[in-house]
């Protein structure tokens, strides 16, 4: 997960107990909300709802910067 994510999302994620995240898979095409060359913001419908994601350009990579649900 480490490398998916930006390190201080990683430490966020870090104490998490995987059992306790309620999805498990992706049941849906990515949304894009809004984009830049640098930042883009998508709706993922999962089987546990959506979540708004946030991925961001560093070092070469497009790495999760927060995911959590998109009510929210």
């Amino acid at each position: 997960m480490r490398k998916l994510v930006i390190p201080p999302y990683a430490r966020l994620l870090a104490d998490t107990d995987p059992a306790s995240v309620p999805a498990h898979s992706v049941v849906g095409p990515a949304r894009v909300l809004s984009s830049t060359t640098a930042v883009v913001v998508a709706a993922v419908a999962t089987d546990a709802g959506a979540l708004k994601v946030t991925v961001v350009h560093a070092g070469g990579r497009w790495l999760v910067a927060t995911a959590r649900p998109a009510s929210s």
